[in-house]
């Protein structure tokens, strides 16, 4: 009987002291704010210097403030292949490679350009010294000004799935695949 009355104390001691425990590991996160948000995320969120931007499944794109205020909310076409990024200035880029387009946005959610592409976008753009910044598919790498202008294409060998790297000179370095022989 005494057996049975410890474990049964033991038993009702764990079950009442664990909320607690559980509510001490929430704290220790330091979170300040919590939102419900339409849908599952399907992008990895875009910071900005204002907070964040993510898209989910219920098709919007949503930006979000340090504090945690939504901001804005514009919708996004049906896509799972979308690459959301953040470029200087807070403007935000959206690439959907089932369409094979790109948007940019400025920092309300406005759209200022969009442009068919001739290929699927690998990896999100890489943004340059000037305003410029680089997008790379497969085989190729385009330079874009932030007014929609192609300042440069380039065909190359098969580039890894790797960001490429600038050097202090402003010079870009892309990884190319293992060449065969």
């Amino acid at each position: 009987m005494k057996r049975f009355l410890k474990k049964y104390i033991f038993l009702l001691t764990v079950l009442l002291f664990t909320p607690l425990y559980g509510q001490q590991q929430l704290n220790d996160l330091n979170t300040s704010w919590q939102n419900v948000l339409p849908g599952i995320v399907i992008t990895e969120p875009a910071l900005t210097s204002y907070g964040f931007c993510l898209i989910t499944d219920a098709r919007l794109l949503t930006a979000f403030s340090n504090e945690g205020v939504q901001l804005w909310e514009k919708p996004v076409p049906r896509s799972r292949n979308l690459i959301l990024s953040s470029l200087p200035g807070d403007f935000i880029s959206l690439i959907d490679n089932n369409s094979k387009t790109i948007k940019i946005l400025n920092p309300s959610g406005g759209e200022i350009w969009s442009k068919k592409l001739d290929y699927t976008v690998t990896n999100p753009p890489f943004a340059g010294r000037d305003g410029r910044f680089f997008l790379m598919g497969e085989n190729i790498l385009e330079c874009y000004g932030m007014n929609g202008v192609c300042k440069f294409s380039l065909e190359t060998e098969n580039q890894k799935k790797m960001s490429p790297q600038e050097l202090p000179d402003g010079s870009l370095i892309l990884f190319v695949s293992e060449l065969a022989g």
